[in-house]
């Protein structure tokens, strides 16, 4: 007859054993610490133990100690296992904001000064930030959201649409409009536009870029 057989028998082997499952817990920790929680290899253990005790046969000649050291440390090493297998099929966390090279900035349209400025440059400096503040607040809300989100966020405009709501070639067509409009409040004499200087502090102005497509839009495709 096994411990299941017998009213109480399965939980009292469990009971009395539950300092075996802890010292098992607690020789393999070492080897696992930073991956997992003791508390984690306890519950491990204790599930082994719970399985040892409805497995076990007294008539197989070996005593429930030497049964059960066995299947807890096997429930142990199966439940770090699926733990790893579940952390290999995740996906990679997303990284957190990092500041962006000098080279990754010229690529977004960021023009990165190589020496430190003057005090005259200075003072133009701080003019066009107003001047290019002013303008931007101008724009309406889905082109100003754009620019905002895309300058001054870090945004690509594939991520900048998305937030918006908008497909990528929308949001290209919305920052096509932007740029000319911005063109037109900063140097409305049709003149060539001074480089404005960028709104927060350390951080390069957006070089205006040209229009690919001249037509305005109609509204999102």
């Amino acid at each position: 007859m096994t411990p299941r057989d017998r009213p109480g028998g399965a939980d009292q082997l469990v009971a009395r054993h539950l300092e075996l499952a802890r010292r098992a817990a607690g020789r393999i920790y070492p080897r696992v610490r930073g991956l997992v929680s003791f508390d984690e290899l306890r519950a491990l253990a204790n599930a082994g133990l719970v399985e040892a005790a409805e497995r076990y046969d007294p008539a197989r000649g070996a005593t429930f100690a030497t049964f059960a050291w066995y299947r807890v440390h096997g429930a142990i090493f199966d439940g770090l296992r699926r733990s790893s297998q579940r952390r290999a099929a995740a996906p990679p966390p997303r990284p957190p904001p990092q500041m962006v090279s000098l080279e990754a900035l010229r690529d977004r349209g960021f023009d990165a000064a190589g020496d430190a400025p003057g005090p005259a440059d200075r003072i133009d400096h701080a003019r066009q930030a107003a001047r290019l503040r002013t303008a931007i607040a101008q724009l309406p809300d889905a082109p100003r959201a754009l620019v905002t989100k895309h300058y001054f966020e870090g945004k690509s405009l594939l991520e900048a649409g998305a937030e918006l709501g908008v497909s990528k070639s929308w949001a290209s067509r919305l920052h096509a409009q932007a740029v000319d409009r911005l063109r037109a409040l900063i140097d409305p004499t049709g003149g060539s536009a001074p480089r404005p200087a960028g709104t927060a502090v350390g951080v390069p102005a957006p070089r205006l870029a040209a229009r690919d497509e001249r037509d305005e839009p109609t509204g999102p495709r």
